[in-house]
C-alpha cells in the first residue's frame, strides 16, 4: 500500500468523522431547542388555562349570587354583595358559601391586594384569604370592576357590567385573561 494513499484515506475518514460529529451536534441542538420551546408553550398554555378557570369561577359566583338576590332579596337588593364602589378595583372570595349573606365582592385592599393564594403549591384551591398559615402567594391576581347603569331613568340601577380580569407574570412580561358579563334587574 502506498503511504500517500493511506494518508489520503485516513484524511478522508477523519473528515467524514468530523462531518458526522457536526451533523450529530446540529441534530441534538435542534432537538433541545425544540424541547425548550415546547416546554415554554406548555407552561404558557397551562397558565392561561388556570387563569381562565379563575376568571370563570368568579363570573359563576357573581351569577349565582345575582340569582340568589333575585329569588330571595328582590327589588333594589338585586346587587347585594355583588357591588364594588365606582372607580375601585375589587376582588371576590369564592371559597365561601354563596348563600352566606355577608360574603361577596370587596375592595382589593381587604383581599391581600387581590393576589390569589394556595394552601400549598399542589392544591387546586385558590383564595384571597390565608386559611392556612403556610399558604403561598400565586402569580395570579384576580380583580373585578363593576359598572352600573340606570337604563330606564328611574334613579335605580337596572344593569351591572362585570369585568373579571386574572393577570399573572410570565416569562415575557404580564399576561391576562378578561371575561365580561352583564346582569340585569328585569
Amino acid at each position: 500500500m502506498n503511504t500517500k494513499q493511506g494518508n489520503k484515506e485516513a484524511g478522508v475518514v477523519l473528515l467524514e468523522a468530523i462531518i458526522a460529529i457536526g451533523v450529530l451536534v446540529a441534530m441534538v441542538t435542534g432537538s433541545l431547542l425544540l424541547l425548550s420551546s415546547s416546554s415554554r408553550s406548555v407552561r404558557s398554555a397551562n397558565d392561561r388555562l388556570i387563569a381562565t378557570y379563575l376568571a370563570q369561577d368568579a363570573v359563576e359566583w357573581i351569577r349565582a349570587r345575582w340569582y340568589y338576590n333575585r329569588q330571595f332579596v328582590g327589588g333594589s337588593g338585586w346587587l347585594t354583595h355583588i357591588q364594588c364602589p365606582t372607580g375601585r378595583t375589587c376582588g371576590l372570595e369564592t371559597q365561601t358559601d354563596v348563600i352566606v349573606p355577608t360574603t361577596g365582592i370587596s375592595e382589593c385592599t381587604l383581599l391581600n391586594n387581590c393576589i390569589l393564594r394556595q394552601p400549598d403549591p399542589t392544591s387546586p384551591q385558590y383564595s384571597h384569604f390565608d386559611p392556612v398559615s403556610a399558604a403561598v402567594d400565586t402569580p395570579y391576581t384576580r380583580t373585578i370592576v363593576v359598572q352600573t347603569a340606570d337604563v330606564d331613568g328611574d334613579g335605580t340601577h337596572d344593569e351591572a357590567e362585570y369585568t373579571v380580569t386574572v393577570s399573572w407574570s410570565s416569562g415575557s412580561g404580564t399576561d391576562s385573561v378578561e371575561i365580561l358579563t352583564t346582569l340585569y334587574n328585569d
